[in-house]
This record gives structure tokens, sequence and C-alpha cells, in this order.
């Protein structure tokens, strides 16, 4: 994928409109995954920031009842498409966006303009450097603990990210992966969970608030 050119240059995009607690929000989604795709080794990059997951609908529904706080930090982790981050901004929350693969930071960027709720940072995060973007009182991610692979560089993304006394609050669907996380986060962490139903015209999806 080039990056010389404008994002309508480099991208052929769709935006999809969601309502998240009664406000409307665009949101630019590739047209295709083609593009993104490895044709060699199709599953070893897969795209799976180009989706609106579910479990990033409840999270943006959670942190869109949260009360704002002036003196909160709240730092989004593997944003994907940047739905939560977005939400939280128009809600006046101080929220840092973070994301390590770069298609996905410019589609977010790019959403980020088609919406109320003034600029707030993007910033690339490799998570096998964690600290470099400071200490946040909040984390927020979903859908970030996909592959047992993931879970200890989550656990030390967490560790170099969370100020002392701060609050993470993951979503994601349940599956072996999330049990196995949790189980270790259970050390150092306490940790709540409820189950949240997302219902379409279709299909319902059950997902893990924790």
């Amino acid at each position: 994928m080039s990056h010389n050119g404008s994002f309508k240059d480099d991208y052929e995009s769709e935006a999809t409109q969601l309502v998240i607690h009664s406000r409307r929000y665009s949101l630019l989604v590739p047209s295709r995954l083609e593009p993104f795709v490895n044709p060699l080794d199709p599953m070893a990059e897969f795209p799976l920031w180009a989706k609106v997951w579910p479990a990033s609908i409840i999270l943006s529904e959670w942190v869109a009842r949260l009360k704002p706080d002036p003196q909160r930090t709240l730092l989004e982790i593997g944003g994907g498409l940047g739905l939560t981050s977005i939400v939280a901004a128009s809600y006046g929350h101080r929220i840092t966006f973070s994301e390590g693969n770069a298609d996905a930071l410019r589609f977010a960027r790019a959403s980020a303009g088609l919406n109320p709720g003034g600029q707030f940072p993007l910033v690339a995060h490799d998570w096998n450097h964690p600290g470099e973007i400071g200490r946040f009182d909040m984390v927020l991610g979903s859908e970030v603990v996909y592959r047992e692979s993931d879970i200890p560089l989550l656990k030390k993304v967490i560790d170099a990210c969370l100020a002392p006394g701060g609050q993470v609050v993951l979503s994601g669907e349940i599956r072996r992966t999330t049990d196995k996380f949790f189980e270790i986060m259970s050390k150092t962490f306490e940790i709540s969970a409820q189950r949240k139903q997302l219902k379409s015209d279709d299909e319902a999806h059950t997902v893990g608030l924790f």
C-alpha cells in the first residue's frame, strides 16, 4: 500500500454509519481486503483491524456512558478503525488512540475528521516497545486478546502504560484465549466481568466486558 498521496488517493474506502448511545457516527472502512492481505500467507497478517467488531461497539457504548473527567487520561490500545476513541472524544474524554498498523492508523485519522469531538492524539504504538507513549489512568481495548501469542505482549503493554491505581476496560467475544489471559491477569488485578448482547437483524453476539 502506497502512503505517498492523500488518503483518497491511497485507499478505496466506504463510509458506514453507526449509532452509539443515540449519536450517529461515520466510520471509513476498506472497500476491499485484498490490498492488505499477503497472498502467499493470507492468515499471517490478516487485517483484523479492517472490520467494525461487535466488541468495539460494546466498548464504545460503555465509554459513552462514562462521566468525563478533565483530569483523567484514557488510552485505547489496538484501536483498529478508531470507533471507541472517536466516541470517547465526542463525549469530552481525554483519549489517546494507539495502533500498530500504519493502514489502520490512517483510516482512524480520516474517520476522526468526519465526526465531532475535536482533535485527539492518534499515535503509532508498537507493542514490543510499549512504554514510549507514557502512562494513562485508564487503558481501553476491544478484541485485543485474539491469539494466544498476544497474551505476553498485551500484559507488557498494560504494565507499561497503566498509571498506578489505574483501570483497564477490555471487551471481546469469549474464547479459550480470553480465559487464559484473565487467569494470568487475576494475579495482579481485581477483575469484574459482565456479558453484553449485541443484536442485529439477522444475528446476535455475546460480548464480554471486563
